[in-house]
């Protein structure tokens, strides 16, 4: 299994999902450098005749409350697949254009990611609370996974979207719209970590673990306990961002 922390700015991409009309969300959107890639790209020069196309086309003229109306002004999240299907008529079904697009606009505001094996993560998370003597229920679970936090944090018209269009959301996860909301507390055992904290917690999980290659582990343990400290600093410089924490098969690539 691989864990993975986003850092997501979800106001901001609820803004433009859900409230700026297609035009403005494709303009904000081209001049925003993703950290993540998307399958989509969005170019305002791109979606214009697109749009004149779906003003035209039967989809758009049939549906007499909107046939005198913009498409330009519809948000993205309103487009229907009849609309969908006309703007995107090369991308497939327009259930798989809509979540390209959502994944797209999602990656646009992710400020910080973390990928690892599960296990591994854990442990290194586990060593650094006993290293800190931090009370683990105030930061860990039982399987020393980020205690999760309220799900407030995810605005409500953005719930529906990434439960159905996030490909690594856990339909088993009940009233959770990522696999679920890391808690602050579990932040901060990040964020107050000292350079002897890292070493000691590193040392101790190395003395743990079963291998000829202490070496190697330890390597490899300080970049993934570093990166994980580097995701908490982005976290904690912003408190408009949210941690979502998903785990995911293997073989399942993280959006």
């Amino acid at each position: 299994m691989k864990t993975v922390f986003d850092v997501v700015d979800l106001l901001q991409l609820q803004e433009i999902w859900v409230r700026s009309p297609i035009a403005q969300a494709y303009a904000r959107l081209e001049r925003r450098q993703p950290m993540l890639p998307g399958p989509l790209d969005f170019r305002l020069m791109w979606l214009m005749p697109r749009l004149g196309q779906l003003r035209n086309s039967p989809a758009w003229q049939t549906n007499q409350m909107e046939k005198h109306s913009d498409p330009a002004q519809v948000p993205l999240c309103a487009m229907t697949d009849a609309y969908l299907e006309v703007l995107y008529p090369d991308e497939g079904s327009a259930a798989e254009i809509r979540r390209q697009l959502f994944l797209s606009a999602y990656n646009h505001f992710v400020v910080a990611q973390y990928q690892g094996e599960t296990a591994q993560t854990c442990a290194l998370l586990r060593a650094l609370a006993d290293t800190r003597s931090v009370d683990l229920g105030d930061c860990l679970n039982s399987a020393n996974e980020p205690l999760e936090g309220s799900n407030f944090w995810i605005p409500v018209d953005l719930t529906d979207e990434i439960r159905s269009l996030d490909s690594r959301y856990d339909s088993g996860s009940v009233d959770t719209p990522a696999a679920y909301v890391i808690a602050e507390p579990f932040w901060t055992l990040l964020v107050k970590a000292s350079a002897q904290d890292i070493q000691e917690a590193i040392t101790h999980y190395v003395r743990a673990s079963d291998t000829a290659r202490a070496d190697i582990l330890f390597v490899h343990a300080q970049q993934q306990l570093m990166q994980l400290i580097e995701v908490a600093h982005d976290w904690n410089r912003s408190s408009s961002v949210v941690g979502l924490y998903y785990q995911i098969d293997d073989g399942v690539e993280g959006d």
